[in-house]
């Protein structure tokens, strides 16, 4: 995983349009660290409390949150023209 950490950090600011760096990675950067943070102590928590069926229920409603909030915050930044991709030059 911390091979893995470099490179996307490299490609999500190569993916972006020049001048919109900072923008797509702070949109990159506040989910993924608010998500190893928090998702760490719901998860210790659930196990704990709900057991592992309950559990991994609960991680999979997550990731289909997430999905459906990358998709808003896809659309909206479309709709504000701000393109997630960089033509080669």
């Amino acid at each position: 995983m911390s091979a893995l950490v470099p490179s996307i950090y490299a490609y999500v600011g190569h993916r972006a349009e020049e001048g919109s760096e900072g923008l797509i990675m702070g949109i990159y950067n506040i989910p993924t660290a608010a998500g190893i943070a928090i998702g760490n102590l719901i998860g210790g928590f659930s196990l704990s409390r709900l057991g592992l069926d309950l559990t991994i229920i609960l991680a999979a409603l997550t990731l289909v949150i997430a999905v459906a909030l990358t998709a808003v915050m896809w659309m909206a930044l479309r709709g504000r023209g701000v393109s997630l991709s960089r033509q080669s030059t």
